[in-house]
Formats: C-alpha cells, structure tokens, sequence
C-alpha cells in the first residue's frame, strides 16, 4: 500500500463512511495533495479492492467513495497502529 495519501484516505472514510471527491480533498487540508495525485490514489485503492466507487447519473455528477468489506477489515489494524502510536509518543515525552 504504497503511497503518502492512501492510509489517511483509508482513515477518512472509516471515520466518516461515505466521502465525495471534494470532501476527501478538503479533509486533508494540505495544499501539496494535488487532484491529480488524490485521483491517482483512489483509483489505486479501487484496484487494490480496499474502497468502492459509486457513480450516480445526476447533473452535477455525483461520486462516493466508501471502503469495501476488504477495506473495512484493515480497520483493525489502523486502529492498532494508532494506539501503539500513541504508547510510543508518550514513552519519548
């Protein structure tokens, strides 16, 4: 799961279940995360069978992305790392 972005986009939609395209950028308000790259990672994650994509026929388009099953299951583990992040953050305070 290479990538800078792609955990925190996993993180974003576990905590938040169901993100637009636009809601995921603003999440991450850093303005080196380019559209391109955003994209670029989603469509990874989408291959990897970690999120799905829904694209509705509306005017404006609407897309929503949400993890899988597959995506769902790694949670777990991200919730594993962070409290070992924080074990470890207050053992070198």
């Amino acid at each position: 799961m290479a990538g800078k972005w792609k955990l925190s986009i996993i993180w974003f939609l576990a905590e938040h279940e169901v993100m637009r395209f636009n809601e995921l950028k603003a999440a991450f308000e850093d303005p080196t995360l380019t559209q391109k790259m955003l994209t670029q990672h989603l469509k990874d994650l989408q291959q990897d069978q970690l999120i799905t994509r829904t694209a509705y026929s509306t005017v404006p388009p609407k897309v929503e992305y949400r993890l899988s099953d597959l995506g769902q299951s790694f949670i777990p583990v991200m919730r594993q790392m962070e409290a070992w992040g924080k074990t470890y953050q207050q053992a070198i305070d």
